[in-house]
């Protein structure tokens, strides 16, 4: 179903599929890697990568079987200067942003709003309710 509720017809997705050369498809699929194979993504990891990461677990395995408590406490205290670091740039971060406006800026001219309050027996709220009305932080009239 297509997404207008109608049912595509046959011929439709037919005519779609043959629109497209086999030279367009080559083009479209590998025509960047062709063109910058260094910025492209085809190629997701290289025997460099997968030497340093054997030599990594290697290591890892030969450490926790000679020392283990040394190891953990190692690997505990590089998580640990990982994340504190991790932490340290946020706040350095944070701590560069200034706001761009303290308050929203002031129209020319401020929408009039009338509030009703009724009140019925009920004096003895009344100097609350203008102290509240008051406090709003609205130009009055």
């Amino acid at each position: 179903m297509g997404m207008d509720g109608t049912e595509p017809r046959s011929n439709e997705l037919r005519d779609a599929a043959v629109a497209v050369s086999a030279a367009e498809l080559d083009a479209a699929s590998l025509g960047f890697h062709r063109a910058f194979p260094r910025r492209s993504a085809k190629r997701v990891i290289y025997v460099t990568q997968i030497l340093f990461l054997a030599a990594l677990a290697a290591a890892f395995v030969w450490a926790m079987r000679e020392a283990p408590a040394l190891t953990f406490g190692a690997l505990h205290f590089t998580a640990l200067a990982l994340f504190a670091l991790a932490i340290g740039f946020r706040l350095i971060a944070a701590s560069s942003l200034k706001p761009l406006l303290s308050r929203l800026a002031e129209p020319k001219v401020w929408p009039i709003y009338r509030i009703l309050c009724p009140l019925y027996r009920e004096a003895n709220v009344a100097p609350d309710l203008v102290s509240a009305l008051d406090a709003l932080d609205y130009p009055g009239t």
